[in-house]
């Protein structure tokens, strides 16, 4: 689930975060289409409304946690976050909203409070593999635009398919790593080739993948 900005309240941490896709060089690139969703966070209302100070309105739990998150400001969301860390109330909803909120900053370009807020999700022993699959992949890519270390980020990105060896995200982002940054074209193909054979893409992402198959085939480097 990629969540939008839906408040202003995030524009300080915005500016105070370094974004690390501009320090990048012309090997590494700067961004990456997301081909799929955050899992769901599937997680029980039970405290959280009332930490939202909201009233769940009369539908299926999902649709109310989905809006119930999406309305609320990130402002809100962190606060919501540091008031139930240490609460074992909440322990099964915190890696859910933590994601949902790290995601929320990755979108917007907020590496650095992001990359933290994925390493918080890791950390949570009730966090779901796919969840940490995600953040895995986030850290993966955060830490290579941010340093170029190639290897360290294939280290965990691989880390990532362990825990969820169908993630088409993840193995395209092993891709990309294979190619931009340790110019390993093999690598590279058998990645986008599984990327592709995963289905499920859109035609966008599709055609993205493709020419990057294609032009990793050739023989060219990294666009």
């Amino acid at each position: 689930m990629n969540v939008t900005e839906t408040s202003d309240e995030s524009a300080d941490h915005d500016t105070a975060v370094h974004d690390a896709g501009e320090r990048s060089t012309p090997r590494r690139r700067r961004w990456v289409m997301l081909l799929i969703p955050v899992v769901p966070i599937a997680v029980a209302v039970g405290g959280f409304v009332a930490l939202f100070n909201q009233s769940p309105p009369e539908t299926d739990l999902a649709a109310v946690m989905e809006f119930a998150i999406d309305e609320v400001s990130t402002t809100r969301l962190e606060a919501v976050i540091a008031d139930a860390r240490d609460d074992p109330a909440f322990a099964q909803e915190l890696p859910g909203i933590t994601l949902v909120l790290a995601e929320r900053y990755f979108t917007n370009g907020a590496y650095d409070r992001a990359f933290q807020l994925y390493a918080e999700t890791i950390e949570y022993p009730e966090t779901r593999p796919q969840q940490a699959a995600v953040s895995l992949s986030r850290i993966a890519w955060i830490a290579w635009l941010s340093t170029g270390d190639a290897q360290t980020a294939l280290q965990t990105i691989d880390q990532s398919l362990q825990l969820d060896p169908g993630n088409a995200e993840s193995a395209y982002i092993k891709g990309q790593i294979l190619w931009c940054g340790l110019e390993d074209l093999p690598g590279a193909i058998r990645q986008f080739q599984m990327v592709i054979a995963a289905g499920d893409l859109t035609d966008e992402v599709l055609a993205q993948v493709r020419g990057d198959l294609e032009a990793a085939m050739a023989g060219q480097a990294c666009r």
